[in-house]
């Protein structure tokens, strides 16, 4: 507390200089920033448009021959695939502890036997 008192005055000072330094920086700073326009945004979204367009009136202007189908070259070409064999179907809720999921479908079955049940009684 000896120190704030002791330094009062400068601290105060200082202060008040920044604050005024901020002030006029707001009221007389001149010239905006013109970064955060959107004169500049339009500027490059407008050449980015121009060569989007470009490419896209270049696509339209590529013709595609069939013929290469009825080629007896492509129809000499062989399919090397493979066959996926099935494979068994996995748990119904992967994200479930193990345990919980098979439980889950025994109490569901038994639940919807005694909800029919209790239907049928009314």
């Amino acid at each position: 507390m000896k120190i704030l008192k002791k330094y009062k005055n400068k601290i105060l000072i200082v202060v008040i200089i920044i604050v005024a330094a901020i002030g006029y920086n707001i009221l007389f700073g001149g010239e905006e920033n013109n970064l955060l326009m959107s004169e500049s945004v339009n500027a490059v979204g407008k050449t980015e448009d121009d060569e989007l367009i470009s490419l896209l009136i270049n696509l339209r202007l590529i013709n595609l021959d069939g013929s290469i189908f009825s080629d007896p070259v492509f129809r000499s070409l062989e399919d090397f695939g493979q066959k996926l064999a099935p494979e068994s179907v996995g748990r119904n809720n992967p994200f479930a502890p193990i345990g919980v999921d098979a439980n889950r479908d025994t109490l569901s079955d038994s639940t919807d036997e005694q909800t029919i049940g209790a239907g049928q009684m009314q």
